[in-house]
């Protein structure tokens, strides 16, 4: 998960939340509920892991995941009730750019052993 969602900073930029609109970006591991457990997490740009795996691990590829939609806790948001979320979904199946998936809710690196 990167260090920058664009639908979580908006979301608690609308809320007037600043104390969790930057949140993901730290270097120290947030608590974050999973199903009622607290879980450690840390974020991470696609440069960050590409960085410390170079050494062995050439990129293959990078996708965004979330960048159309917002995170699954919005899900139940007003934005699913308009006809726009379909068109969002559609979108964030087309989307494969490489540069948005560092402000994603999440994305998919492919890295291939050198």
């Amino acid at each position: 998960m990167p260090k920058k969602c664009i639908w979580e900073q908006i979301y608690f930029l609308l809320k007037g939340d600043f104390k969790n609109y930057k949140r993901r970006n730290t270097e120290q591991a947030l608590l974050v509920n999973v199903d009622g457990i607290q879980v450690p997490t840390w974020y991470f740009n696609p440069d960050e892991i590409i960085r410390v795996s170079k050494k062995k691990y050439t990129k293959t590829n990078c996708v965004p995941i979330g960048i159309t939609v917002p995170p699954s806790y919005l899900e139940k948001s007003f934005l699913t009730k308009i006809p726009v979320w379909n068109v969002l979904k559609i979108i964030e199946k087309k989307v494969s750019n490489n540069f948005l998936s560092k402000y994603a809710d999440h994305f998919l690196i492919e890295l291939t052993k050198k």
